[in-house]
């Protein structure tokens, strides 16, 4: 596929032309000079599959762009490229980021998951500048000296443009171990835009009058961001996901305090999309004009040369099974029923012989595209490699975790998501409340539970992982409950080792079966 024909309004008689098929009508339509025409991603987690068709679409851009004098091209990331412990899915980032010469970066949380010593010895190999403005690391951390507060970067047609980060000021708190982070703080709020705003006054003071502002905070935050800091120009955001297509006055066009536009976008999660932002400026470097493209990434090739290169640093990977039906994901996946959860948990249950099998919705993050599936595709399905556990709980303490997952209905900015279930069913209400729960046991029974007035002393047997154990994303319910077993591995293990020993399983059909259900 290639890039289509679009045009769309900024505001009202103010029109941009987006990228072409055809480059010799491009090199018309960019007649003024310079343009800048920004390749974004955001929130890849890991997913090698959607990397691949990236890289591809990657490689469009740059024979287009290559052929235009006059256009200003960038190729930039607003962080969680990487995601979890596993080295093989960090290899993968590194190599994602290089391969496409992603040129800056921002660190999102989940480059932060293997902790800041493991990342230091990462971060080398990733050619991109890393950026953060807000982010104070000690003398003694080792990322102190990888990441820097902007840059200044020169276009072909010689005009400078300043880039600055803005990370998560949630980072810290979302992690299942804070003390991976090595006395690093990321301030947010008003200490943040002052923060940002001392960078930015910097590159100002040398006379860069375009400034991108590279950030893993979040949509709400960089609205607020792209409000209280003055002379930035865009906002690449990260972190909450959002699919922003077009520019839109009051929601992704927001003005600074000086009365100027700033333009934010994302591309939402998982490498599902990716952007092409293209944006003119005036003599005074004021955005006058702007295009914002988002692409579905499904709709490109595999790139070939990513694909191979893939193999060759990680190995072969063998093919564990078939896909014949899966239902489609939706953006909504952290508060809805996922069909990977169907079958997946299902296996952990009957493996594990736990009564009842939890997993937080953000532990899913990868898909299966229909025909065949490998140990790496399962890999990418459950990425952060903690360790699963089998423990005792109460009927109380596992009402109170469906309960908190179920708050994601009405606070989704917390995001805890809810829990997908094996071996039990469950309903929600409107305010997140569960109002009826069936527990299956592995004994055959099936047992009501009372979710008004849960007893403390009704057991069952239950596996979730020592992520939830430690009362990662506040499921406090679950913390340091009496654990009866403790694997060396995580859920993914779990089910290769089962399709290893299973291999003429018939061919998978992934969906919902309205285990979780909504009121």
């Amino acid at each position: 596929m290639s890039f289509s024909k679009k045009i769309l309004s900024f505001t009202a008689g103010m029109l941009f032309l987006g990228m072409m098929t055809n480059c010799a009508q491009a090199e018309e339509q960019f007649s003024k000079a310079p343009y800048q025409s920004i390749f974004y991603v955001n929130d890849i987690h890991g997913q090698l599959p959607t990397m691949i068709k990236i890289t591809n679409a990657s490689a469009q851009f740059d024979a287009v762009v290559s052929k235009l004098d006059n256009v200003d091209s960038f190729k930039l990331s607003s962080g969680d490229i990487f995601i979890g412990s596993d080295d093989n899915a960090n290899k993968t980032s590194s190599m994602f980021l290089n391969v496409n010469e992603i040129t800056e970066t921002v660190l999102g949380n989940h480059e932060f998951d293997m902790g800041a010593t493991k990342l230091s010895k990462i971060l080398p190999y990733v050619k991109a500048v890393k950026v953060g403005a807000n982010a104070t690391y000690p003398a003694n951390n080792p990322i102190k000296n990888q990441v820097v507060k902007s840059v200044v970067v020169t276009g072909k047609s010689g005009e400078k443009y300043g880039i600055v980060g803005a990370q998560s000021p949630t980072l810290i708190e979302r992690m299942k171990d804070p003390s991976l982070f090595e006395g690093i703080t990321i301030s947010g709020g008003q200490k943040a835009y002052k923060e940002i705003q001392s960078e930015v006054n910097k590159l100002t003071k040398q006379g860069i009058k375009r400034i991108i502002v590279l950030s893993h905070s979040g949509y709400e935050e960089e609205k607020e961001l792209a409000k209280h800091v003055s002379d930035i120009d865009v906002i690449l955001g990260g972190h909450s996901h959002d699919l922003i297509f077009d520019i839109t006055e009051g929601k992704n066009l927001q003005y600074s305090p000086k009365g100027e536009p700033v333009i934010i976008t994302q591309a939402g999660r998982d490498g599902k999309n990716f952007g092409i932002l293209n944006v003119e400026y005036d003599k005074n470097g004021i955005v006058v004009k702007a295009q914002n493209n988002v692409f579905t990434t499904a709709d490109f090739n595999k790139n070939y040369l990513m694909l191979t290169t893939a193999d060759i640093l990680l190995g072969q990977s063998p093919v564990l099974g078939s896909v014949k039906f899966v239902e489609p994901l939706t953006d909504r996946m952290n508060v809805e029923e996922n069909p990977y959860s169907e079958k997946f948990m299902d296996i952990v249950r009957s493996e594990t012989k736990a009564d009842v099998v939890l997993m937080n919705s953000a532990n899913f993050r990868g898909s299966l595209d229909l025909g065949n599936f490998t140990a790496r595709d399962i890999g990418g399905i459950f990425p952060f490699k903690n360790k699963m556990c089998i423990v005792e709980l109460s009927e109380k303490n596992l009402i109170e975790a469906l309960n908190r997952g179920g708050s994601s209905l009405t606070a989704p900015d917390l995001k805890p998501s809810i829990l997908q279930v094996s071996g039990m069913t469950y309903t929600l209400s409107k305010d997140g409340k569960t109002t009826k729960a069936t527990v299956f046991c592995q004994n055959g029974n099936k047992v009501e539970l009372n979710v008004k007035n849960p007893s403390d002393k009704k057991m069952f047997t239950v596996a979730y992982d020592d992520y939830l154990l430690a009362g990662g994303d506040a499921f406090v319910s679950l913390k340091d409950a009496k654990v009866l077993k403790k694997y060396d591995y995580d859920k993914d293990q779990i089910v290769i080792n089962y399709f290893l020993k299973n291999k003429d399983t018939a061919p998978l059909e992934l969906r919902r079966d309205g285990r979780v259900k909504f009121e």
